[in-house]
C-alpha cells in the first residue's frame, strides 16, 4: 500500500540506516538524529506505525504529517467498496505510538507477529517516513534493488537534460 510522497519544506528528510534491536519489552529506540531532526510543526513529535509497501515491514510517520497525509490523500479517494475495504485494512493496522523520555516506542505485538519482526531490526529512512524491517528482509530487498537506484537516477537526469 502507498502513500504518495510530500515533503514539506520544513520537514526532516529522512535518510540512512540504522541497525537496532527490539528490547525484550518490544521497545525500539528511534536514533537521537532523528528525534532532534524532526520539525515538530510539520511532522510532529509522535510516530504512527502503518502498513508497508513492503514485506516484513511497517511504515513510521510523523504524528502530525500522518493525519494532513491521511486528510489530503485519502479524502480523494473514489467512495465505494474498495475504498471501505482499504480504510478499514489500513486503519486497523495503523496505531499511534507514544515515545517515552529515552525516544523508545513499544512496537504493538500484532505488528510484530504479521511483519515477522525479530530481536535484530533495521529503520531505514524513505524520504517522508521510515521503515521498520526484519533485518534479513531489509537484507534482501537491498540485494534486489539497490543497483537499480543509479538506474532510475541515470534515467531522471536524462530526461531534465533533454528538456532544459
Amino acid at each position: 500500500m502507498k502513500i504518495a510522497i510530500w515533503v514539506g519544506s520544513a520537514a526532516m528528510l529522512f535518510t540512512s540506516t540504522h541497525e537496532l534491536t527490539l528490547d525484550p519489552k518490544n521497545r525500539l529506540s528511534i536514533p537521537s538524529a532523528i528525534r532532534s531532526g524532526m520539525d515538530a510543526e510539520t511532522q510532529g513529535t509522535k510516530f504512527y506505525i502503518a502498513p508497508s509497501a513492503w514485506r516484513n515491514s511497517v511504515s513510521l510517520f510523523g504524528d502530525r504529517y500522518f493525519e494532513q497525509i491521511i486528510a489530503r490523500d485519502h479524502g480523494s479517494l473514489k467512495s465505494g467498496p474498495a475504498k471501505l475495504k482499504f480504510q478499514t485494512a489500513f486503519y486497523a493496522a495503523s496505531t499511534p505510538l507514544e515515545m517515552d523520555k529515552q525516544g523508545r516506542v513499544c512496537i504493538p505485538q500484532r505488528v510484530i507477529d504479521r511483519c515477522g519482526l525479530e530481536r535484530d531490526v533495521v529503520l531505514s529512512g524513505a524520504g517522508d517516513h521510515l521503515i521498520l524491517w526484519k533485518k534479513e528482509a531489509y537484507e534482501a530487498f537491498m540485494a534486489d534493488n539497490e543497483a537499480q537506484v543509479m538506474d532510475v537516477l541515470w534515467d531522471a537526469q536524462s530526461k531534465s537534460d533533454s528538456a532544459g
